[in-house]
């Protein structure tokens, strides 16, 4: 089926809009298909040909005004319309089948008893396969809908749901929502409730898994307690939407969803057995990321898919800054440099690389080429830059006039610049110009003889990006100086560090989107700093620095492999033990190390450190097993022993799975 081209939705939204969607669901026909109908209440401002977005089992009627439409006439899921100006009811009946790949209306079985679930999942282009519509992301309605399900079923959406006789559930009248985030969840769910400051909050899992639910739900409520105080404390506007439901749903074919009042979560993160606090952190972060995307993708929705990072880079951001200012997961920062922004790194060198905002998106199924880590991550990081900027408060400022000006409406990237410039009073076109819409990552390196500190942006990505970032240096793994600055130029001096120490870190509070590169001195210090170093963020910048030096080929690989043995052993952060871990053993030791060994010691022209490893790869994994044995027990791990062969997933607003894992970035 065709995809929706940007100029057919400027077109369609020029001359449509919707005041009111009622969708009505029959859920009771059986295990392969359920009854739709839709009535859309719309305003045309001129006479024009359109279209309805529809993808139907069967299209039994459509008409306008109560005038019949040629339903013979649908063509890939379009139904020509034909529109005078003024007011008009378009309705829709038709027969949907449930999908089986995590789209549209999908229905699965529970292997445990047998029984059924419904979930939707509209993010990208789904939603006419539930119900008839005008499928863009500017084209925002309030929603009616009612739903007739089996009688053992509960049925949970966007609005709280109150049931009728006859089985059928009315859900309440919802704000103007995008098509993409219309949420409709049935089955015999079970249920934890809650109530925190007037919102009425649910938890909700498949039968089979009550025990599960019951045993998380305590420190889930508080992780979502916390984010919605911090959330209401920074935004200045209230959550804008009814109940807030989590449902935890099976055969997910992304993280989470963020549907107003309906997030939908898969239910993965209900751990059945021993978990890692890695673990629990991730799943804290994908609570506050869904939440964060009330107000980022909710409350103002994109215009344009182009604008996605506007959703995906705030949540990314504000979900990391409210673990570490609200709730016990301080080392949430840790976490980012570990596993999201290693991802991101990957992808800024893949070939597929592209700028944070503003890529070209013809069509909507096109924006997903560019739904990566750059889009979370290092948009996320680019939001730290633009605070140390503007400042912060300036930043929240910004945000609170942009939330206000297009609440339940749309945003674009000159609207969120234009709110940005007259919190701060800063021109922000060349800093846009450098950081969201220029593709690339600089490197930043120190030189001890010169004393100075130097910024280098690929020759194939010329840019001009300002980098406040801090350098320290370590002796005895003890920081024995540290420095901030705001590197301007190609290369500037450094004054107050101790150039001298044993090791010296360009970024070691990760507070740019820069790969640090370590000098000679500073990489052959690393054997015996990096185990005694107490800083966890620091540790976790050398072990992405050394990713990304060795996939640059300016790292010995094999170095890799002597810091895991000297440093992996007494490593107490869990997201650096695990993603260290697994980037050495699924990259490193599989694929830059030599099929028959680790090969010859690197001579006096070789980049990077001497290794000595000379083992082959079966010998070298099982070095990194033993290494893994000696690490001592963690108390914080819940049900002892750590479950490390989990990969993780994380929030998206779609239909593609984003890593966590460290191991599996393109490029890295």
């Amino acid at each position: 089926m065709p995809s929706l081209t940007r100029d057919e939705a400027v077109a369609r939204a020029d001359l449509l809009t919707v005041s009111l969607m009622e969708v009505e669901l029959d859920l009771d026909r059986g295990a392969q298909t359920f009854g739709s109908v839709t009535r859309i209440h719309l305003t045309a401002s001129g006479d024009g040909q359109t279209f309805i977005d529809v993808k139907p089992e069967t299209l039994h009627r459509a008409t306008i005004d109560g005038a019949d439409l040629d339903v013979t006439s649908l063509r890939e899921g379009r139904l020509p319309l034909a529109v005078t100006a003024g007011e008009h009811v378009v309705e829709v009946e038709a027969t949907m089948a449930y999908s089986h790949d995590g789209e549209g209306l999908h229905r699965a079985t529970d292997p445990a008893d047998g029984e059924d679930y419904v979930f939707s999942h509209l993010f990208l282009d789904a939603a006419p396969a539930v119900f008839a519509c005008i499928d863009q992301p500017d084209v925002k309605a309030p929603y009616a809908v009612c739903v007739k399900a089996p009688p053992e079923w509960q049925v949970i959406g966007n609005g709280s749901g109150t049931i009728a006789d006859g089985g059928v559930w009315h859900l309440a009248q919802t704000k103007p929502l995008s098509t993409y985030f219309v949420a409709l969840c049935a089955g015999p769910y079970v249920s934890v409730t809650d109530e925190h400051d007037g919102i009425r909050l649910g938890l909700w899992a498949r039968r089979s898994l009550r025990q599960q639910l019951q045993e998380h739900a305590p420190e889930m409520l508080e992780v979502t307690r916390r984010s919605f105080d911090y959330f209401h404390s920074i935004f200045g506007i209230r959550y804008p939407f009814d109940d807030y439901d989590q449902v935890f749903v099976p055969e997910f074919n992304a993280g989470a969803m963020e549907n107003p009042g309906c997030v939908v979560v898969r239910d993965a993160y209900l751990f059945r057995g021993a978990v890692g606090r890695d673990e629990l952190l991730t799943r804290a972060n994908t609570i506050s990321h869904e939440m964060a995307h009330m107000w980022f993708g909710d409350l103002v929705s994109p215009q344009w898919w182009d604008d996605l990072w506007l959703n995906e880079s705030f949540a990314e951001y504000m979900a990391h800054r409210c673990l570490v200012e609200a709730t016990e997961y301080t080392e949430a920062w840790v976490d980012s440099t570990m596993s999201r922004k290693s991802w991101g790194y990957g992808a800024e060198r893949s070939p597929s690389t592209h700028p944070v905002a503003g890529s070209p998106a013809p069509d909507a199924k096109s924006a997903l080429a560019n739904f990566d880590g750059i889009s979370y991550a290092k948009g996320a990081a680019v939001i730290r830059q633009l605070i140390e900027f503007i400042g912060d408060d300036a930043f929240l400022e910004g945000i609170r006039d942009y939330l206000t000006e297009h609440s339940f409406g749309n945003g674009t990237l000159a609207g969120f610049l234009a709110a940005m410039s007259r919190a701060s009073g800063h021109d922000l076109a060349a800093w846009s110009a450098a950081w969201l819409e220029a593709s690339g990552v600089d490197t930043i390196a120190v030189d001890r003889a010169a004393g100075t500190v130097t910024r280098r942006a690929p020759a194939d990505r010329p840019a001009q990006r300002p980098h406040a970032l801090d350098i320290a240096t370590y002796s005895g793994g003890v920081e024995s100086s540290r420095t901030t600055l705001t590197l301007e130029t190609d290369s500037a001096p450094v004054a107050g560090v101790d150039l001298t120490a044993p090791l010296v870190l360009p970024n070691a509070g990760d507070r740019t989107w820069a790969t640090p590169l370590l000098d000679e001195q500073s990489l052959a210090a690393l054997r015996t700093e990096l185990p005694a170093m107490t800083d966890a963020q620091a540790r976790a910048v050398i072990w992405v620095g050394l990713r990304d030096g060795a996939a640059l080929g300016q790292v010995d690989p094999r170095l890799l492999v002597e810091l895991a043995e000297a440093a992996l052993v007494t490593e107490t952060n869990d997201s650096i033990f695990s993603r260290a871990g697994m980037h050495l053993t699924n990259r490193v030791i599989r694929v830059l190390l030599p099929r028959g060994g680790a090969g010859r010691r690197p001579g006096p022209d070789d980049r990077g450190r001497r290794a000595g490893a000379r083992h082959g790869r079966a010998g070298l994994l099982a070095r990194a097993a033993r290494c893994a044995a000696r690490r001592p027990h963690d108390r914080r791990r819940r049900g002892g022993a750590s479950c490390r062969g989990r990969t993780g997933v994380t929030c998206l607003s779609g239909s593609r799975a984003m890593p966590t894992s460290g191991g599996s970035s393109s490029g890295s």
